[in-house]
């Protein structure tokens, strides 16, 4: 092992040791429950109220951003609060696994500033402590990724938890409903009446093949099926394009128009999350579905979709075509 690699093994160990001394998960939560709108911690639950509240804003013609803060887009928080080159290192990665290329980097810390910007404006955010796991399991895991030399996810997992104990801790979750990141799972249950109820419906995923399914679903109501490149880590050829810049920017732009009354559903990594904020700027209810999608498409991509406590797999179609 070289030096400079060593020396990063210590820094993310460094960092691990300050993280598991002054983090109480209990206090955490006790915090949300006071200084939150709302914080509803099973992913089932957050669900639930995610599909009526997403029914009703389009009811009324209301905007409604969901977004769910992972890893990846923790690395980008770190990056914006120190742009130096030890984070870029971790950011860049993250768009290696999302696009097969590392961004400029003036473009990646413009990026990273606008993830932290629209967090604040979200109106319903999935966060990592609230999950699957205790908050002792997680914390196990972070431990056993820098064993495994995945500083990376380590760091991204550390923040993702910071973040959120910051932010509450600054009053910035006063008007903000708190739930766990994996709630775009659950939604899965409540996609098909969530559907029923949208006038106008906006698709942005990598997953082109559900074109057929959204169309047959919802007909004339399909107001716009905005593929992307699949995310890098799920393929990973030579053939595959670039996301950014040029699609992400056609995909900004297609935003950016009258969507009040329409919803719009993104799965598209670490650039989704801009695509449902610019969504609910021009009036829609925005909801970020990520790897949902991968389930609609029946790929099972990540370990998370093989949990029987997260997902039923004895759940029928989740979009039902024949009631459209």
């Amino acid at each position: 092992m070289d030096l400079a690699r060593e020396e990063e093994i210590r820094l993310a160990k460094d960092e691990y040791n300050r993280f598991i001394s002054s983090y109480d998960h209990d206090s955490f939560v006790l915090n949300c429950k006071i200084r939150s709108r709302l914080l509803i911690e099973d992913h089932r639950d957050g669900a639930r109220f995610i599909a009526d509240e997403a029914i009703r804003a389009l009811g009324c013609s209301k905007p409604l951003l969901v977004v769910r803060l992972g890893d990846a887009e923790a690395n980008l928080l770190r990056f914006a609060r120190r742009p130096n080159e030890f984070e870029l290192k971790w950011v860049n990665a993250v768009f290696l696994m999302n696009d097969n290329q590392t961004l400029p980097i003036e473009d990646a810390k413009r990026l990273s500033r606008e993830l932290s910007t629209l967090l604040a404006g979200a109106d319903i955010i999935g966060l990592r402590a609230f999950g699957p796991n205790s908050s002792d399991v997680q914390i196990r895991k972070i431990s056993q990724a820098i064993d495994r030399k995945n500083l990376r996810g380590a760091l991204g997992m550390i923040e993702a938890l910071q973040y959120g104990d910051r932010a509450v801790k600054n009053g910035e979750f006063r008007n903000t409903v708190l739930t766990s990141a994996w709630v775009h799972l659950g939604l899965l249950e409540h996609l098909d009446v969530v559907l029923d109820n949208a006038p106008r419906v906006v698709v942005i995923t990598g997953r082109h093949e559900l074109e057929t399914l959204f169309s047959e679903k919802l007909k004339s109501r399909l107001a716009a099926f905005l593929p992307i490149p699949v995310q890098a880590s799920d393929q990973s050829s030579p053939e595959r394009p670039f996301h950014y810049p040029t699609r992400y920017k056609e995909i900004i732009e297609a935003l950016r128009s009258d969507l009040r009354g329409t919803l719009v559903l993104a799965g598209a990594g670490i650039f989704g999350k801009k695509y449902c904020a610019t969504a609910r700027q021009n009036g829609a209810v925005a909801l970020d579905l990520g790897s949902a999608f991968d389930i609609l498409a029946d790929k099972i991509t990540r370990p998370v979709h093989s949990n029987p406590s997260v997902i039923d797999p004895n759940h029928g179609p989740w979009i039902k075509t024949n009631q459209a």
